[in-house]
């Protein structure tokens, strides 16, 4: 079995299995691509050639949906892995954050309409209305639920609308 500490790298940058836990503590791709510096130098080096896809791999296998980053290409090319890091890192950045920016909304509006709810019909209807709400994703969606809400439809029609979509 391969004993990871035991690998030493170019330039005497450490044990390799240090540099790999270096890696994974990082929680964005920046931090990732900031601390990917010595898998730039792995890539020319030719004693490590068969860890290499096992390095493009483990990045775009784990690493990176672990800080959820999904639908990437997976690949065990690591130049293009690198690369890749570097192209889409504000890209990632911008949809996390935009992501994060449309969860919030879409909580706020589920919490309004819950308490809109709340304040016309029984705790009966409210408990499966809440778990409805938490499954609709679209904001188009939830502003429709609102506008039931404002034409004053029942509890049972409310919620036999939103279970019909």
């Amino acid at each position: 079995m391969l004993d990871l500490r035991q690998i030493k790298l170019p330039d005497e940058k450490g044990n390799l299995l240090v540099l790999l836990q270096r890696l994974q503590v990082c929680e964005t791709p920046e931090a990732l691509n900031e601390r990917a510096d010595w898998l730039r130098e792995l890539v020319a080096c030719k004693d490590f050639e068969e860890l290499v896809p096992a390095f493009a791999g483990w990045i775009t296998w784990v690493l990176l949906p672990e800080m959820g980053i999904t639908g990437l290409d997976r690949s065990e090319n690591l130049r293009e892995v690198l690369e890749m890091l570097e192209t889409k890192r504000m890209n990632w950045a911008q949809t996390i954050r935009e992501e994060g920016i449309e969860t919030g909304r879409l909580d706020g509006y589920r919490e309004m309409l819950i308490d809109q709810a709340g304040t016309r019909f029984e705790e009966s209807v409210i408990e499966p209305l809440a778990a409805l709400l938490r499954a609709i994703s679209d904001r188009q969606r939830l502003i429709e639920v609102g506008r039931w809400l404002v034409d004053g439809v029942s509890g049972d029609t409310l919620l036999a609308r939103l279970e019909q979509r």
